[in-house]
């Protein structure tokens, strides 16, 4: 009698998670149509692909099939190199991340009735001029300074823009969002204002150019990776507020030297300065209560600065690594 109540019970849970797979493989049903494929996504068609290479003036499409597009995902254009100039119609208000980020494009253009996004000299913007969408890889300018009025600089808003040494940001900005600058490669110098409250995971990741940061007292948050892979940085203030340094923030930056924590930090994540080799010395404070195992991975030279009976003091002696006790 048990077996069979089991069994009874084991074929209805089946049944339950075979229905939704259907139903979940029904909503991503990819389709094709022209030169694109897509998905439905409320009633829209979200363009996920091309179905061949993609170049020169790219005019994105009203309508696949019967269905107005309204939404771009958030790959949809990945490797496209060779698309230099983009063309929204009237219908998308959706655009995920910056899907445009890999292409050579000079400028935007945006359809007049366009609801929700608008271009001001060839830059993308939502149509408030709130949030930086997309700012185009080829357009050709040494600097650049972000409208006033913007809040926020979008998911990969400067990603891979290897021609830009400067960027002003207003202190309009609160948000500079995941892989914001990521891979701008001449990228020199950014103007952080006071006003910035949180930087996105990945946010500078590869800028390998960028000599200095300075982090604002506002900021309470910096994401995951966010300077990974900045050779020339060699040094930073990390502001009161921040709780955490995340996993890989500082990761490979070969050239940093000096770094301030202040008493708010309470836990360093794992691989955070991993081969920061030129870093000789780092104060840990007491408010410091967790230290992931390869926070300090291939700090070759480095030797920490701990206060006697502190947890940075055990971690330092649980993990080999130098240290001497604060003079304060």
């Amino acid at each position: 009698m048990f077996k069979k109540l089991l069994n009874s019970k084991m074929i209805g849970m089946l049944a339950i998670l075979l229905a939704l797979f259907v139903v979940a493989g029904a909503a991503e049903e990819v389709k094709k149509s022209g030169n694109w494929r897509y998905v439905l996504e409320d009633g829209g068609a979200k363009i996920t692909g091309p179905l061949k290479e993609l170049r020169g003036n790219l005019k994105i499409p009203g309508k696949l099939g019967k269905h107005a597009v309204t939404s771009i995902g958030k790959n949809a254009l990945l490797w496209c190199f060779d698309v230099t100039q983009v063309t929204l119609p009237a219908s998308v208000t959706s655009i995920q991340g910056n899907p445009f980020r890999e292409c050579n494009i000079a400028s935007f253009t945006v359809a007049r009735k366009n609801p929700v996004f608008e271009s001001v000299d060839g830059v993308l913007f939502d149509k408030q001029r709130k949030g930086l969408v997309a700012y185009p890889r080829q357009k050709k300018d040494d600097a650049y300074a972000v409208p006033d009025g913007v809040t926020f600089i979008g998911e990969s808003a400067f990603g891979y823009c290897d021609g830009l040494t400067r960027v002003d940001i207003p202190d309009s900005v609160t948000i500079i969002g995941d892989h914001a600058f990521v891979g701008c490669y001449s990228l020199t110098r950014v103007d952080i204002p006071d006003s910035v409250t949180s930087i996105g995971y990945n946010a500078f990741a590869g800028c390998m150019n960028l000599t200095s940061v300075i982090l604002p007292e506002c900021v309470t948050n910096i994401g995951e990776s966010a300077f990974s892979w900045c050779y020339g940085l060699t040094s930073v203030i990390i502001p009161e507020g921040v709780t955490s340094i995340g996993k890989e923030t500082f990761f490979c930056c070969v050239g940093l030297t000096r770094v301030i924590i202040p008493d708010s930090v309470t836990s360093i994540e794992n691989r955070a300065f991993r081969s920061c080799s030129r870093l000789t010395s780092l104060s840990i404070p007491d408010s410091v209560t967790s230290i992931e195992k390869d926070a300090f991975d291939k700090c070759d030279n480095l030797t920490l600065i701990v206060a006697a009976d502190s947890y940075a003091e055990q971690y330092a002696k649980e993990n080999e690594i130098p240290y001497v006790f604060t003079t304060e």
